[in-house]
This record gives C-alpha cells, sequence and structure tokens, in this order.
C-alpha cells in the first residue's frame, strides 16, 4: 500500500498539474509491478476526470489490471483549496473564512 497523492509529493507542482487519467501512466507502472511480483499494490493518485482532479487509490491486480478504484469523499482542507474534488456530487463553496486564510 503507497501514500497518497504520491505524483504529488515533493512536486514544485499543483495537484492538477500531477493529475492523469485512470488507467493512465502510473497506473500501467504499478500494474506492471503487481503482476511482475504477482501482488497487489494499492497506490495513491491523484486522477484527472475531465475537468475534475480527484484524490483516489487505485487497487492494481496481480493480473496487473485495475482491480477497483475508490475517490476520496472527505478532503483535508489543503487538498479541497487546491482543487481536487470530493467524490460525491454535491455542490459546495469554499467558506468565507477560508479565503482570508
Amino acid at each position: 500500500m503507497l501514500p497518497e497523492t504520491l505524483t504529488y509529493y515533493k512536486a514544485s507542482a499543483s495537484y492538477a498539474d500531477c493529475a492523469e487519467p485512470i488507467p493512465g501512466p502510473s497506473t500501467d507502472y504499478f500494474g506492471q509491478l503487481a503482476k511482475k511480483h504477482d501482488l497487489y499494490i494499492v497506490a495513491g493518485l491523484l486522477e484527472r476526470d475531465a475537468h475534475l482532479v480527484y484524490n483516489v487509490a487505485v487497487l492494481l491486480a496481480p493480473d496487473g489490471g485495475i482491480a477497483g478504484k475508490y475517490r476520496k469523499v472527505c478532503l483535508p482542507r489543503g487538498e479541497w483549496l487546491g482543487g481536487v474534488q470530493p467524490a460525491m456530487n454535491i455542490p459546495y463553496s469554499t467558506p468565507a473564512s477560508a479565503s482570508s486564510a
């Protein structure tokens, strides 16, 4: 099991810059490792879906394919201020106090 947003960690870029489609380059890479070592891997990535960015956990199977994906629902403040979307289709706005923080 790998950490959340692992392609963003120590990057000098935004969440959006580090996001990629699922399947994509990172799932291909971790899928190859899962297949090579005949194991499951959970990779925490930033998913780009059209213009939206999600914090996801992707389960790669021993055959190298994607066995499942979970989009995070409860985001820390820094992620949603950085443009990451919660996995629910509900409208929300930035609290007034957040813009002055």
